[in-house]
C-alpha cells in the first residue's frame, strides 16, 4: 500500500501546498504554504491528502481499488458537508 505523506499527495506543488488545509490549533488557512513547513505541522496526518496521479499509476490493481473504495468515503462526506447530492444519490435518482 501507498504511503500517504506529502510526497505522495496531489496538493504538493512541489515548493507549496495548494490543498486549503487549516491549522486545527489556531484555524488559520494554510494555503500556499511551504511544503517544508506542512511536512513539519503534519508530519503523521493530513485531513486532506489525496493521491497524486503518479503514486495512482504505480499501485497494484487491489491497492487501486482500496484507493478508490477510500475516495468514494470521503467523497460521499464532503458531500453531505455541501449539501450536494453524491454520485450514490445521482445513481439513485437515474434508475
Amino acid at each position: 500500500m501507498i504511503k500517504k505523506s506529502c510526497s505522495t499527495c496531489e496538493w504538493n506543488f512541489g515548493t507549496n501546498c495548494s490543498a486549503g488545509v487549516k491549522d486545527p490549533e489556531t484555524g488559520e488557512d494554510l494555503y500556499g504554504a511551504p511544503m517544508k513547513e506542512m511536512r513539519e505541522r503534519f508530519s503523521g496526518h493530513c485531513d486532506y491528502w489525496e493521491i497524486s496521479l503518479s503514486a495512482y499509476i504505480r499501485l497494484s490493481a487491489a491497492d487501486k481499488k482500496i484507493i478508490e473504495a477510500e475516495w468514494r468515503e470521503r467523497n460521499e462526506k464532503r458531500m453531505k458537508v455541501f449539501k450536494m447530492p453524491s454520485q450514490t444519490e445521482k445513481d439513485g435518482e437515474a434508475k
